[in-house]
């Protein structure tokens, strides 16, 4: 619930539960985004830091993001979805759709994992909420650096045309006369 990723196979079926749920989420969703952001610039921060601490990492500056970027990738894409192959025997295709469906808080709920009764079920439903928390925080650092990335390139060229604009106004060349 807090996540805001919907499966559609769990909901609150009595007017007290659906009443609780309405409050929990009013709290909860908040807090959680409040949490993702935390862990996500937690992790900014610690790229961050590792970036300044080395000489050659300042001198490779986009191949060491290029290199994180792809590492974290395959520790919140490729590895879950591999495991999900493994435990639920999803094929690989299927495996990559529900990670990127739950990533991104789509959660249709054609897949859910964890159903299937088993020795760890409970163990591994745990292991799949630490994989959605953390995978959250991780994809919203990088939406929130691309986002970043786009709203300085906009404001860098709103303010070449800003500068151009005013060079060019005729007004200002008769003020300067």
């Amino acid at each position: 619930v807090v996540t805001t990723i919907g499966y559609g196979n769990i909901s609150p079926t009595t007017n007290g539960g659906k009443l609780f749920f309405v409050f929990y989420a009013l709290i909860g969703i908040p807090y959680t985004g409040y949490m993702l952001g935390m862990i996500g610039k937690g992790y900014s921060n610690f790229y961050r830091w590792i970036a300044s601490k080395s000489s050659r990492i300042q001198n490779h500056k986009k191949r060491f993001l290029l290199v994180v970027g792809v590492v974290t990738f395959i520790l919140f894409m490729l590895l879950p979805a591999v495991i999900f192959v493994a435990i639920e025997d999803w094929t690989y295709r299927d495996s990559m759709y529900y990670v990127f469906v739950t990533l991104t808080t789509v959660g249709f709920g054609d897949f859910v994992p964890g159903q299937e009764e088993s020795q760890y079920r409970e163990l591994y439903k745990v292991g799949v909420g630490v994989w959605i928390i953390l995978g959250l925080s991780v994809l919203a650092l990088f939406i929130g650096e691309m986002a970043n990335k786009v709203e300085d390139k906009l404001k860098t060229e709103t303010d070449v045309e800003l500068d151009t604009e005013i060079k060019s106004d005729p007004k200002d060349q008769d003020e300067k006369n």
